[in-house]
């Protein structure tokens, strides 16, 4: 609410320099105008690319029969099938870039596309466990998590989208700032409540009183 974004506001005023290393507040918008509710700083933005290259990738992406490789931006290939792929994402070949093809690890023979996506081997990983159907992960942390929900709208993997929206208050609640922005940007106005209704509770509630009561 407009409320809630002018506590935040009178906060990083208050705050100064120490919340402004994190965060860059911008201008509240309209989800779906392009306009962010906030950005992150240089040498943020930085820090959430650096999420370590997998050193190999296990199952279901190593499977010999596998018809189609997805690439990561650092090089890794998970071998998938085109069927669970498609059947999660009809769009998601369309978002991806063409760029070879590799040698089938079940005869040695068959050639296999590769698909290129611009996101790295961890995000990726997340990104596709949930298109299959095992054991979803939880054991990203909230930049990984962050990544994997912003991919999963990027290639319109709508199932995966609701599985960490559903998420969302287990990572949610170590960070509940970060997550309000988050959530008032993708326009889930009840996940926005829920992290305001925390902040309100926390120390920047007592914060707000001293300074500005």
């Amino acid at each position: 609410t407009a409320r809630s974004y002018y506590y935040l506001l009178q906060y990083d005023r208050t705050c100064g320099e120490a919340f402004r290393e994190k965060w860059t507040l911008g201008v509240a918008s309209k989800p779906g105008t392009g306009g962010p509710f906030c950005t992150l700083s240089a040498g943020e933005r930085r820090a959430s690319k650096r999420h370590s290259v997998l050193k190999s990738v296990g199952s279901p992406f190593d499977a010999p029969d596998a018809d189609l490789v997805i690439r990561s931006e650092d090089g890794v290939d998970f071998r998938v099938h085109r069927c669970i792929i498609t059947l999660a994402s009809p769009k998601i070949l369309d978002s991806t870039v063409p760029v070879a093809e590799a040698m089938s690890s079940s005869n040695g023979t068959t050639r296999v596309p590769v698909h290129m996506m611009q996101e790295c081997s961890v995000v990726v990983d997340n990104l596709l466990r949930l298109c299959y159907p095992e054991r979803h992960p939880l054991s990203m942390n909230a930049d990984v998590y962050l990544d994997v929900l912003a991919a999963a709208r990027r290639y319109q993997l709508s199932k995966a989208e609701q599985i960490l929206r559903g998420s969302w208050p287990y990572f949610a609640r170590k960070d509940q700032l970060r997550f309000y922005f988050a959530a008032a940007e993708r326009g889930w106005k009840e996940e926005a409540k829920q992290c305001a209704r925390q902040l309100a509770q926390g120390p920047m509630a007592s914060l707000m009183h001293t300074a500005y009561t």
